[in-house]
Order: structure tokens, then C-alpha cells, then sequence
């Protein structure tokens, strides 16, 4: 099976929760050793992480100011597992960075329009910041979300890739893959249900 293929017929959130699977599956794999410094607070940070990036996968946050405390959170979280030398804090802040980069995607992209967007999403609800920037840009909606949609999938695609590539010498190939086909199938089931 070709993973990339598989990963890129997913959305952004769908390949998130693939990721967060490899890690739960390496965790469980290796275990941070009892008299590692700040073991307790080291796992608190990557279940924090893990827990960020399972929000996103389940679109449990949708407006600006969630999505920007989220983002926060996941930056500090990220950081701290960045310098741990355990491999599941790499994978995990990895992960965390790539969460990250996800929710900095505004479907205003073009940095011509950027102030457009900021002035728009001060004073108004998610919704009518993106009508406003439809008008002033003459580009449609859903056409700049799709393009958003995309760069968000580009971003899950090269973290979940990476994270696979660092899981799969640890744990069996064909229990990730057998996870990545039970998820693809819940979320075909779930656009499926939502149309």
C-alpha cells in the first residue's frame, strides 16, 4: 500500500489523527524510563500535546480565539518535548509543530491581504471576516478555504509521513497501517453521513 497516496486522499484532520496513533503506539512501545528527570511533567506535556492535536482531529474548536489558544498551547508544549532526548518527544513535538503551522492556515494565504484579514477578524465573528474578505479580494469562499484545506493537508502529510517513517522501526508496520485504514474508513463513513 502506498502510504502517501492513502494519507493524501485524507483530510488535514483525518492524517492529524493518524499521527497522534503512531505516537500512542510508540509510547506504549517505549516508556520513559522511572528515574528519568521530570518524568511526571514530561508526560503531562506530551499528553497535553497529544490531546491538542486529538482536538484538532475532531474539529472540537472552531473559532479565532480557541484556535489561537490552542495554537499557543501546542507551541509551548512542542518546545519543551523538542528538547527531551526521548524519541516519543520528538515524534510528539513534531506533531505539536506541525498542529501548529495547521491552525496558523487562514484562508487568506496571499499576504496582500493579510491586513484585510486582521482588521476583519478584530471586529467581527469567524463568518463575516470571511465574507469581508471575499469582497475585498474577489476571490469566493470556498475556493479559499479549499486552497487552505490543501496547504493544511500538505503540512499533516510531511509531520504524518516523518512520524510513520520514526514509528514503524519500533512498532509493526502492518498495526499502523491497519490503523490508518481504520481511520480513513470512519472518516469516508463520516463524510459520507454528513452530505
Amino acid at each position: 500500500m502506498d502510504l502517501k497516496k492513502k494519507l493524501q486522499d485524507l483530510p488535514a484532520d483525518a492524517i492529524i489523527a493518524f499521527a497522534v496513533k503512531c505516537i500512542r503506539r510508540a509510547q506504549s512501545a517505549h516508556q520513559i524510563p522511572a528515574g528519568a528527570l521530570n518524568r511526571q511533567e514530561l508526560i503531562k506535556t506530551l499528553d497535553l500535546a497529544i490531546d491538542i492535536a486529538k482536538l484538532y482531529s475532531s474539529k472540537s474548536f472552531y473559532n479565532y480565539q480557541e484556535r489561537q489558544a490552542f495554537s499557543r498551547t501546542a507551541e509551548k508544549a512542542g518546545s519543551a518535548l523538542a528538547e527531551h532526548p526521548w524519541e516519543v518527544a520528538q515524534l510528539a513535538s513534531k506533531l505539536s509543530e506541525a498542529v501548529v503551522n495547521i491552525l496558523h492556515v487562514k484562508v487568506a494565504e496571499d499576504p496582500n491581504t493579510e491586513w484585510i484579514w486582521e482588521k476583519a477578524i478584530e471586529n467581527h465573528t469567524w463568518d463575516t471576516a470571511q465574507d469581508i474578505l471575499a469582497d475585498k479580494t474577489k476571490k469566493s469562499r470556498p475556493a479559499r478555504e479549499a486552497d487552505a484545506e490543501k496547504r493544511r493537508v500538505e503540512i499533516a502529510l510531511e509531520a504524518a509521513q516523518n512520524i510513520f517513517l520514526m514509528v514503524s522501526s519500533q512498532v509493526n508496520k502492518d498495526i499502523l497501517i491497519s490503523d490508518l485504514e481504520s481511520i480513513a474508513s470512519h472518516y469516508v463513513l463520516k463524510s459520507s453521513t454528513q452530505k
